[in-house]
């Protein structure tokens, strides 16, 4: 019979969780520890990150800046001895109307979620070569298939990008034996969030919005989100890759 348990442990495996500090990223941080992996957080929010117990390796990343990334990547590999897994939640989505958007704020956007994505898949394909494998789960949207909010059009053109990142790592690092997955989480209560969509309730996001998420009627937990991540991250995922994987009680389907 086979070890149900055993297939979603991460015991002995060292993670990488992006945006540690709050969130989506803190809650998956916390759930990969539980699960046995020695986790490194990483985030601008150093404060979020010393009252993140989960961690066993702790340092102020900024995702956009590739000399930060290759410090980061560096010192968990010192400390930690490598890298098995990647979780990638670091993300922004400032709101503006698309003919209001100024360049100043498409780049900011683009830079931490795109070249974020692509700077941190990077070096964590470089760790993974290194111990014969590995797995990765980037956090898109599903704001990158469907305009489900107003104002927002840069946020939805960054996921893609995200999306078109992790299936082409899928496909090149799979001779490493490199998994590479996306979930695309839609109307999830952080803190956040919940703070963005209560200021911007005119804009007819799913956030405040009763009745537009099917499966619930309102906005999921980030453990929903944390849940899939662990079982892309485990063993129970070995034959997955290149998948895009909506975590938004049906939102996608209404």
């Amino acid at each position: 019979m086979t070890d149900v348990g055993k297939l979603l442990s991460l015991e002995g495996k060292v993670a990488i969780v992006t945006g540690a500090a709050a969130g989506i990223g803190r809650e998956t941080a916390e759930l990969f520890a539980a699960a046995g992996a020695k986790v490194a957080g990483g985030d601008l929010a150093m404060d979020g990150l010393e009252s993140n117990s989960a961690l066993a390796f702790r340092q102020q990343l900024d995702v956009s800046d590739p000399e930060s990334v290759d410090a980061f990547f560096a010192a968990v590999e010192k400390e930690l001895g490598g890298v098995d897994i990647l979780f990638n939640s670091a993300g922004i989505y400032p709101f503006c109307e698309f003919d209001k958007l100024d360049v100043e704020t498409w780049d900011r956007v683009q830079a931490v979620n795109t070249r974020g994505c692509f700077l941190i898949n990077r070096a964590a394909c470089h760790a993974m070569q290194k111990r014969g494998g590995g797995a990765i789960v980037n956090v898109s949207s599903a704001a990158s298939l469907k305009a489900i909010i107003r104002h927002n059009m840069h946020y939805c053109a960054s996921k893609a990008g995200v999306n078109g990142i992790t299936v082409s790592i899928a496909l090149e690092q799979a001779e490493h034996n490199i998994r590479c997955n996306a979930v695309l989480p839609g109307g999830i209560a952080t803190e956040h969030a919940m703070r963005a969509g209560s200021e911007k309730a005119d804009l007819g996001g799913p956030i405040n919005q009763p009745g537009r998420i099917p499966l619930t009627g309102t906005s999921g937990p980030p453990s929903a989100i944390a849940n899939a991540a662990l079982f892309l991250a485990s063993d129970a995922s070995s034959y997955i890759t290149g998948q895009m994987l909506a975590v938004d009680g049906g939102f996608g389907v209404s």
